[in-house]
């Protein structure tokens, strides 16, 4: 697969998956017991449903972008992003999974032609992160 199409893939993964959180994705999520030492205070920190399946997306994406790295550095980082995507998921009760067969079978439909704006798709992402 390659990079473009890998690109295109995540951004159909990212969609689907806030089309099917739609009702819980502004439903808040605390973090608790996040401590500042330096200024020794609590922090309450708060990111919504949507938030969080992003970024288990995310970590996700990037274990299969360092797949094939080998090294120290790199399979602690595969078994970190690991862990905290597979901690996430279950305590959202996501299943990534589940997600991704789903967004392989909507491209799977695909023709040639439905392809048409992939594009401005593309570029209309991009905007909604500035």
């Amino acid at each position: 697969m390659d990079e473009n199409t890998h690109l295109e893939a995540l951004a159909d993964l990212l969609i689907d998956a806030d089309k099917s959180i739609k009702n819980e994705a502004d439903k808040e999520v605390e973090i608790e017991h996040c401590i500042n030492i330096k200024k020794m205070f609590d922090y309450k920190v708060s990111c919504s449903y949507r938030d969080i399946v992003f970024i288990i997306c995310i970590l996700k994406d990037y274990l299969k972008l360092i797949e094939e790295k080998e090294g120290i550095m790199w399979e602690y980082y595969k078994d970190k992003f690991s862990k905290l995507a597979d901690k996430l998921s279950t305590q959202i009760e996501y299943d990534y999974e589940k997600q991704l067969e789903k967004c392989k079978k909507k491209m799977g439909t695909k023709t040639s032609d439905d392809d048409i704006g992939g594009e401005a798709m593309a570029l209309a992402i991009k905007r909604e992160k500035r």
